[in-house]
């Protein structure tokens, strides 16, 4: 028996641009090897992203610079043509919010849809399987490295899929600069740089000032997920959100509001199978396949 038209077009998702052959997590710093100068290009409306003040401790990059290589003609051809279509401008004039997220995704006023952002999306594989297997949802993909925003935007273009608009920039500086208003109503954080060495946990993106920032743009009862295979990133979003709920000089405490309460029938320790919930990401697949586990941790925010 053959397989079935929606088998195929998730076998068409898979395909697309890799990224080079993932390293060990938790025991070398990070992802990727050493920082590097991020390349020279010619940049396009919308397009290269917002950066980050590294001056501001706050506000410290939670990604690589990485280099971003030879693009192939066909990603090329994916960022030159597609971007104008699936891709939202976060340079220092804009400010996205609900209207013009409503105005890019071709919804009407009265429409009020459900709405993910996940922040460092990868190649785009996940991604575009959970906006393809759930058209009830938007999701707003950000990502800084070209590679990956190529092989998101033709997948979304080979599907057809709807419901995915991507955004080039740093996620603190996007959220904290280029947004108004409780636009969302989750964040995902799938598998992200540990920042393993400890003289680089403050590049960590789970930190005081996001957690501040996101509590601007979740609407109340939204969640934060947080997924790795390094479980000290986990100890450290626990934390994290610990001291946050706890910090005597946290305003937004004492007047009730913006705590964030750990839904712990959500949480995964140390689990060996893929999760039901959302698509298995590349990193996570080479976690598990590898014989490794998986932690995840689901905030609501009251």
């Amino acid at each position: 028996m053959g397989s079935s038209p929606r088998a195929a077009v998730l076998s068409v998702l898979l395909a697309g641009t890799m990224f080079p052959r993932h390293r060990s997590l938790c025991l070398q710093n990070g992802r990727g090897g050493s920082p590097a100068l991020p390349a020279a290009g010619r940049a396009g409306k919308g397009f290269f992203p917002a950066q980050a003040r590294e001056e501001d401790a706050d506000r410290v990059l939670s990604y690589r610079k990485k280099p971003q290589g030879v693009l192939t003609p066909s990603q090329r051809r994916a960022l030159r043509e597609l971007w104008p279509h699936y891709g939202i401008s976060a340079g220092y004039s804009d400010t996205i919010t609900a209207e013009s997220l409503r105005h890019v995704f071709g919804r009407s006023e009265s429409e009020d849809r459900y709405t993910i952002m996940e922040i460092g999306f990868g190649t785009g594989e996940a991604t575009a399987r959970n906006a393809y297997l759930r058209p009830d949802i938007d999701i707003l993909a950000v990502e800084v490295h070209k590679p990956g925003l190529a092989s998101l935007l033709k997948r979304v273009e080979a599907n057809a899929i709807p419901n995915v608009r991507l955004i080039r920039s740093d996620a603190i500086t996007l959220l904290a600069d280029r947004m108004k208003g409780r636009l969302l109503d989750e964040i995902w954080i799938l598998f992200p740089d540990p920042w393993s060495d400890a003289s680089r946990n403050n590049r960590r993106l789970v930190r005081p000032f996001f957690l501040s920032t996101i509590s601007k743009r979740l609407r109340v009862g939204g969640l934060l997920r947080v997924a790795s295979d390094c479980v000290e990133y986990i100890d450290h979003t626990d934390r994290t959100v610990k001291a946050w709920n706890e910090d005597p000089g946290n305003d937004d405490i004492h007047q009730g509001r913006n705590k964030w309460e750990p839904l712990q029938k959500d949480f995964r320790d140390e689990a060996k199978e893929v999760p039901s919930h959302r698509a298995v990401t590349v990193y996570e697949s080479k976690a598990l396949n590898s014989g490794g586990a998986v932690w995840e941790r689901v905030y609501r925010l009251l």
